[in-house]
């Protein structure tokens, strides 16, 4: 099974939350990780294959106490035991002039 790590805006937005289902629905033979709050575990608690890492957990807590840098490392694991990771949300190339050439130089399509 592929494993995916998603970022994505996590404020419970409509259309990034929509956009998140939509990805973990068309792929259902895929494990995805998402990075975010408690408030949000709620909101994707029927997605069986979208496995949330709540940020707010006593486990984050607690490593954030001994010292920061272990919650950054810890989330560092969790990217690299996953096959890729997707960036979502709709804003992302909002201030790049010239996308076509953009999405030409990194290999995307129109």
């Amino acid at each position: 099974m592929k494993k995916i790590f998603l970022y994505a805006y996590d404020h419970v937005n409509l259309g990034d939350d929509l956009f998140i289902e939509t990805i973990v629905n068309r792929y259902p033979d895929t494990e995805f990780y998402f990075w975010t709050d408690n408030e949000n575990k709620k909101v994707f608690q029927e997605q069986m294959n979208l496995k949330i890492i709540d940020q707010d957990s006593r486990k984050i807590k607690l490593l954030n106490k001994i010292r920061p840098s272990l919650v950054a490392r810890y989330k560092v694991g969790i990217t690299k035991k996953c096959d890729a990771q997707v960036y979502i949300g709709g804003s992302y190339f909002y201030g790049i002039s010239n996308l076509e050439k953009y999405c030409i130089m990194v290999g995307l399509s129109k």
